[in-house]
């Protein structure tokens, strides 16, 4: 009997050209960064409304993205990225967000695949919000920074 009302229903709905949405189906996992900073290493004070973050040897850089939208919706221009210098690239994974050089500038993009050839480990990348990978092979030597968070 419920089958029979919800396909009613359904004809009904599309009679009067209403949009007849499909049972909820889960979403596809994507490769997320790894953890990188542990949650015991990151303190808030409240007196000084301040966050800290302990264990971070390596140079840190604070900066915004080129407003190419490549990186929506997870960073845009104006959006503060946190960046360190302090890591090693055996440890970066799929779905980490690095800075390479392309040889022109610096590009902020999410590694989609990793591979190795002849010359060694490589990377494919991609921006977010791209329909194609970036056209560059990406190694270890290119990449300098590594995406700890973004502040919006």
């Amino acid at each position: 009997m419920k089958d029979l009302l919800i396909k009613i229903s359904r004809l009904i709905l599309e009679m009067f050209g209403e949009v007849v949405v499909d049972e909820y189906k889960p979403t596809v996992d994507i490769p997320s960064p790894r953890d990188i900073v542990p949650n015991e290493n990151i303190a808030y004070n409240k007196a000084k409304k301040t966050i800290t973050i302990k264990g971070i040897r390596g140079d840190i850089w604070l900066t915004t993205v080129s407003d190419t939208n490549s990186m929506d919706p997870v960073m845009d221009y104006g959006h503060t990225c946190i960046l360190t210098s302090d890591f090693n690239h055996e440890d970066l994974v799929i779905g980490s967000v690095v800075v390479y050089w392309n040889g022109e500038r610096d590009i902020i993009h999410r590694i989609t695949d990793i591979g190795d050839d002849d010359e060694g480990r490589f990377y494919i990348l991609k921006g977010d919000n791209n329909s194609q990978p970036d056209n560059y092979i990406v190694r270890d030597w290119h990449i300098h920074w590594l995406l700890l968070g973004v502040i919006y």
